[in-house]
């Protein structure tokens, strides 16, 4: 069992060790400039949650990032974007229907196009983007004394060993949906608001770095869902397989 403890505080209550998280996380990710994984995605579109993406992803600093969508939902969708290249487009194809027809696209990350069925950019796909999102809210919310941390036990996500963290946020600071969705295609972030009222995350007790996250709304319902199956921390990768070639983008 973990030997992590809760304690009161003005303002919430907070384990002073699960707090920490986010210096293990980026700790383990600063050692290495690369990684895989199989992405598991769910986010609410339109008001409604989509069924789970299985996407193999890989990255490298300081900003690669490659997406090939292997599940049910968007089956053979390619996606790779490169930061300081490519006059800052991501290229994309579908595999399948009559998009898949048109071939390679070049798109602006925030475009239309690109954002459709997505929540977030592709350069706010990988997990340091999510983590630095994760920390700064609760950075804010330990500052303001706006939030309450707590450990929910042991368990196991994708073979590794977790300790569930939930991070709960006074619900009246907490944004809308509408605000929501503004800040996530403006980048912008909120000095004294909150993404979302809710945090479920399943922390890898070896790495530190979150498996699986879930985001709920000021009433509770799941905004989000994204998890880190395989990571591999360290995976050999190179610029050479984040070329348009490799990965099936020419």
């Amino acid at each position: 069992m973990s030997t992590l403890s809760t304690c009161s505080i003005a303002g919430g209550v907070i384990a002073d060790s699960l707090s920490q998280w986010p210096n293990g996380a980026s700790n383990s990710l600063a050692a290495v400039d690369n990684y895989t994984c199989v992405l598991h995605r769910q986010e609410r579109i339109d008001g409604r949650m989509t069924a789970e993406e299985l996407i193999q992803l890989k990255f490298r600093k300081p900003y690669m990032i490659c997406m090939d969508w292997t599940g049910d939902r968007f089956k053979g969708r390619k996606a790779l974007y490169v930061k300081g290249a490519n006059k800052g487009k991501m290229r994309a194809r579908e595999g399948r229907g009559i998009k898949s027809w048109v071939g390679g696209l070049w798109l602006e990350p925030e475009g239309v196009m690109a954002m459709a069925g997505n929540r977030h950019p592709m350069h706010d796909a990988a997990l340091t983007s999510m983590i630095e999102l994760l920390t700064d809210e609760l950075a804010k919310g330990l500052r303001n004394g706006d939030v309450t941390v707590k450990e929910l036990g042991e368990e196991t996500v994708y073979g590794r060993k977790t300790i569930r963290v939930e991070e709960i946020f006074k619900k009246e600071k907490v944004i809308n949906e509408k605000g929501r969705l503004d800040l996530e295609r403006k980048f912008k972030k909120t000095k004294d608001r909150y993404y979302c009222r809710r945090t479920v995350m399943n922390i890898d007790l070896e790495n530190h770095v979150p498996v699986m996250v879930r985001n709920y709304d000021e009433n509770n319902d799941l905004i989000e869902m994204y998890g880190f199956e395989n990571l591999r921390l360290g995976a050999g990768l190179t610029d050479a397989d984040f070329s348009l070639k490799k990965n099936g983008l020419e």
